[in-house]
């Protein structure tokens, strides 16, 4: 309700990075466009609504030609996620304690994981940006359409509208390393996946 406007401080974003800024047509939402080597990396927001109460996200997606089927979903450590580990819950540890301490890694190649997450610098980013959960996801739910064959989708959220102009750079650059480190590591191909969101 206070402070600067969404639009504003994401149009900010858009003339930064060179992208482009859409305005939300109806009730959607606004979003930023911006192009990182062979992929557009798309922000924008959505709402999730329970009983009484709707919650808004911010989220970030970025279309790849997934080269292996690789999956990925990494969040913050917290109390059930720490009881969930105690359970068996799968966790793939890093070897950063760092970071191990600070997520919860899963995957179905956890050698493809430890080869990305040896960048440092995609590590620290993650550090910056705790409260985001981040996936590698090939559909947009169960009842929501699915992506063309070989296309899967980086795809991140974190509840909240972020305003702050530093951690939204911060997650584009986030994302823009992580998707060619996997290109490095022969995860993904470095091309245009043919595929808009």
């Amino acid at each position: 309700m206070f402070g600067p406007a969404r639009d504003d401080i994401w149009q900010q974003l858009a003339e930064q990075l060179g992208g482009t800024f859409e305005k939300g047509k109806w009730f959607g939402s606004p979003a930023v466009r911006c192009q990182a080597g062979s992929w557009e990396i798309v922000l924008d927001s959505y709402e999730r609504h329970n009983n009484n109460s709707h919650h808004s996200y911010t989220r970030l997606r970025a279309p790849f030609l997934n080269k292996n089927g690789m999956n990925l979903k990494i969040y913050q450590e917290h109390f059930f996620a720490r009881m969930g580990k105690k359970l068996g819950l799968q966790d793939i540890q890093t070897g950063y304690k760092d970071f191990d301490e600070a997520f919860i890694v899963q995957s179905n190649s956890s050698d493809h994981v430890k080869q990305l997450l040896r960048e440092q610098s995609i590590r620290q980013l993650m550090l910056e940006t705790p409260k985001m959960v981040l996936t590698i996801r090939d559909n947009e739910g169960i009842f929501a359409k699915k992506y063309p064959k070989g296309v899967d989708v980086l795809h991140a959220y974190r509840h909240g509208i972020v305003k702050n102009l530093d951690e939204l750079k911060l997650l584009y650059a986030l994302f823009a390393s992580i998707l060619e480190r996997m290109v490095v590591i022969n995860a993904a191909y470095d091309q245009d996946p043919g595929f808009k969101i």
